[in-house]
């Protein structure tokens, strides 16, 4: 399952990228691969999208800049890699799972961050586009209360779920951040347990207003939620109702149990998520 972001607007030219990102995840599971590669696999064809806040799509920030956040978690093993901060890489979901594989860490920033996956192999590309630049010129001018209000209408954080044959679960979440923030700002997608978190009972992928999920820890909520007995759908409704109840923010959360039941849960108006179960044996869109 993916989603592709908490949005105040619906954009149907997102639906047809979900169900490229469902079957490239699937086409993993299908061959017998496991569920960490899957949501890596399913990210990444978002994050070469222009339409969603992530990779290529990403949006600038108040400098102008483009900073890039991911995280990854293996359920089984509750192994986990994220990036922070980092400029010119298409696919940061590959690099937080790089910082899985090969380091003892789990968080990497900034330059430094950028080395370290160089040295691995990964080239820097040019992310600007000619829409996300032009929208950062034309709201830059206009007067702070009003700057406030837009930038946090750009919410599209990509984010997957998975669960595989041999029961493994596993989440991915890639972000650009929120437009216009400052240079420096992290939000919850790389921080485990916050926009990402998965375990032996769950995996769930968040987005919305960062400073909040993180104020609530909103994945690792989510599943424990699970593990308190509730459904899949259940635990969901209940994360956004606590991340709302506390913090009277907005954001959408997506979950998968161990059992391959799903939730799907906002307070945005939107929030596109495609799903595939072996139970209807077809792509759904949900929005």
């Amino acid at each position: 399952m993916v989603h592709g972001g908490a949005s105040y607007k619906n954009e149907e030219n997102v639906y047809e990228p979900l169900k490229r990102a469902v079957k490239r995840g699937l086409s993993i599971l299908e061959k017998g691969g496991c569920a960490i590669e899957a949501v890596i696999e399913a990210v990444k064809v978002m994050e070469e999208e222009e339409i969603f806040n992530a990779g290529k799509g990403a949006v600038l920030r108040l400098d102008g800049s483009i900073k890039l956040d991911a995280a990854v978690m293996d359920g089984r093993t509750l192994k986990a890699g994220a990036v922070a901060g980092i400029e010119g890489f298409l696919h940061p979901s590959e690099l937080a799972k790089l910082v899985m594989e090969k380091t003892n860490h789990i968080l990497l920033i900034g330059k430094e961050a950028e080395k370290f996956a160089e040295y691995y192999g990964f080239k820097k590309e040019n992310l600007y586009t000619a829409e996300r630049r032009e929208l950062w010129e034309k709201i830059i001018k206009k007067p702070k209360e009003e700057i406030k209000k837009l930038k946090e209408e750009i919410m599209e954080t990509v984010g997957a779920v998975a669960l595989d044959d041999n029961g493994g679960l596993a989440a991915c979440t890639s972000t650009g951040g929120l437009f216009l923030s400052l240079p420096s700002r992290v939000g919850d997608t790389p921080l485990i347990g916050c926009g990402t978190y998965a375990n032996s009972h769950g995996a769930a992928s968040a987005t919305g207003i960062g400073e909040d999920i993180i104020r609530v820890t909103m994945a690792r909520y989510c599943i424990f939620m699970i593990e308190q007995g509730k459904n899949a759908q259940e635990a969901a409704d209940l994360a956004i109702k606590e991340m709302e109840e506390k913090t009277n923010s907005l954001g959408g959360i997506i979950c998968i149990d161990k059992n391959g039941n799903i939730g799907i849960s906002k307070n945005t108006k939107y929030m596109p998520v495609a799903f595939y179960s072996s139970k209807s044996k077809k792509i759904e869109i949900l929005i």
